[in-house]
């Protein structure tokens, strides 16, 4: 547009070059344009950034943009630049100048058209990528929510099924009870005789069914025990599970489980599942033990403590562990005594805790069933 202005201006102002004036200007637009050679200085005038328009004689000529008239040649009309010495070109000599610059430039803009075209494909070929990766992207998300649905529900059938199976596990050994003590071999080569006879005449049972038939009995399977190490357990299944009810409640209420001076452990054939969750209150139970607190750890997992009247359920030794807390913090009785022991109510509604051993303590029955209720 700049050299365009120029063309047009010259032709009509050609007579500008010729007079005291040693540049030419013209006004088109709201601009002015001047064309000037190298040598002349522009002292003050606001004028914009410069267009090669030519050479002549080795000396190379300019096009200046100034935004009026007055900022090119001042307000008295004439020039502001020092005019040269040498011979200045002619006006043909500067149309063609310009009409150069113009072609070079048109050029230039159709090199810059092209790239233009070039990435204005490009970006249409990445659009279209786009479009499918957004499409593939929202079949996924289709897809993944459907499969965590189906994970979902095959976490709960996989869950059931567990349940299932170690419920069915349990009640399979419904009838077994492990025998720990017996040292390696004292078996002999018969195992259910060995266990039966020991059994009648040892314990000395008192209520055993009319059959009392022992079906099978082996050691447990894993590799025998090295010298000093504890022996494997005998696994033995009765016919009748009041039988094993017996002799569970023997072994728990008398000392005579012995053989061979010694000692005989009987204990319920629990899975490792339910083991390892009894297990987890063995400290718990200790503690109560030492608290002179009656306890009683049901089937699976869960432990039974009774304070003299009152029994309470916990799932978990963590609550057992609160409520011992809890319990520590009840308060001293009027003898100044903590209250760290067993403990019974007077009635469901009852209004008083007493502890037995150390001495009485009395404390609001509602402030105790407030603090358990927040365990």
């Amino acid at each position: 547009m700049l050299v365009r202005w120029a063309y047009y201006g010259l032709l009509r102002r050609a007579q500008l070059l010729a007079g005291p004036r040693s540049g030419g200007w013209c006004s088109r637009g709201e601009g002015s344009l001047g064309v000037f050679p190298p040598e002349w200085r522009l002292d003050g005038a606001a004028l914009a950034d410069y267009t090669v328009a030519g050479e002549r004689n080795g000396a190379i000529y300019y096009i200046y943009a100034a935004p009026t008239e007055t900022d090119l040649f001042g307000g008295s009309g004439e020039a502001l630049a020092v005019p040269a010495t040498a011979e200045e070109p002619s006006c043909a000599e500067l149309l063609g100048a310009i009409h150069g610059a113009r072609v070079a430039m048109e050029r230039k803009i159709e090199t810059v058209a092209v790239e233009v075209n070039l990435l204005q494909a490009d970006l249409r070929k990445i659009s279209d990528k786009v479009e499918v990766v957004e499409g593939s992207f929202v079949d996924l998300q289709t897809e993944v929510g459907t499969l965590r649905k189906q994970m979902a529900q095959v976490t709960f059938t996989v869950g059931t099924l567990e349940a299932r199976l170690e419920d069915s596990e349990g009640r399979s050994r419904r009838n077994n009870v492990r025998l720990l003590g017996f040292p390696e071999r004292a078996e002999g080569s018969t195992v259910e005789c060995f266990v039966e006879e020991w059994t009648r005449e040892v314990l000395q049972l008192v209520g055993l069914s009319r059959v009392f038939v022992v079906e099978r009995a082996h050691r447990a399977l894993v590799a025998p025990p090295r010298p000093g190490a504890p022996q494997r357990a005998i696994i033995a299944r009765l016919l009748n599970y009041k039988d094993m009810d017996c002799i569970l409640q023997t072994a728990r209420e008398t000392d005579r489980a012995i053989f061979e001076n010694c000692k005989i452990s009987i204990y319920p054939d629990y899975t490792n599942k339910v083991k390892s969750s009894r297990k987890g209150f063995l400290e718990v139970k200790a503690k109560l033990r030492a608290m002179n607190i009656r306890y009683m750890l049901l089937y699976p997992a869960r432990l039974k403590v009774f304070s003299r009247g009152k029994s309470q359920f916990f799932d978990h030794p963590e609550e057992v562990q609160r409520w011992r807390e809890m319990w520590d913090k009840v308060g001293p009785g009027p003898s100044g005594q903590s209250g760290v022991g067993s403990a019974r109510t007077s009635g469901v509604n009852g209004t008083d805790w007493r502890r037995s051993g150390d001495g009485p303590l009395r404390v609001s029955a509602q402030r105790f069933h407030n603090s358990v209720s927040r365990i």
